[in-house]
């Protein structure tokens, strides 16, 4: 069988069609499978879920009443809400300001907190401050010890 020159043409043609077809439904597949969470970021949980994280462990390991987690809510939602106005006011961040509504943060946890419920709060913060001197350490190794430079915190 003999092909003209117009048949290959057709055949080469429908190929190259075939091609840009497959190729787009292709790059389709791969950007929805790819962005199926929008929410989430390349540096981690979004910060309502990692508020739901810590509320929930928080609960577990304190064995929180559902009036204490819906209490523990209200100090999260003002402590967020006095940190935002305190970036509106000034936009660079001020540590001492910071620190101070984390301080009150944490005194108010505890009021509501019973002994036993006290002293296991007292462990997670203590576990947080390691992971957190941890993380600042690794931090600095890679950016200053010649390791690669990841993206920051």
């Amino acid at each position: 069988m003999k092909l003209t020159r117009g048949t290959i043409a057709l055949y080469v043609g429908l190929v190259f069609v075939c091609g840009g077809v497959l190729g787009f439904f292709a790059n389709r597949l791969y950007t929805v499978s790819v962005n199926t969470n929008p929410t989430a970021t390349k540096s981690g949980p979004s910060p309502e879920e990692y508020r739901a994280r810590v509320v929930a462990e928080y609960k577990r390991r304190m064995n929180l009443s559902d009036d204490q987690v819906l209490q523990l809510n209200l100090i999260f939602d003002d402590s967020r809400a006095k940190v935002q106005a305190e970036h509106k006011a000034q936009r660079d961040r001020s540590a001492p300001e910071m620190m101070k509504i984390y301080r009150e943060q944490v005194d108010r946890v505890k009021a509501m907190l019973n002994p036993d419920q006290r002293a296991e709060y007292d462990k997670i913060r203590e576990e947080q401050r390691q992971r957190g001197q941890k993380n600042k350490e690794n931090k600095e190794k890679t950016t200053n010890g010649g390791g690669h430079n990841g993206p920051g915190f």
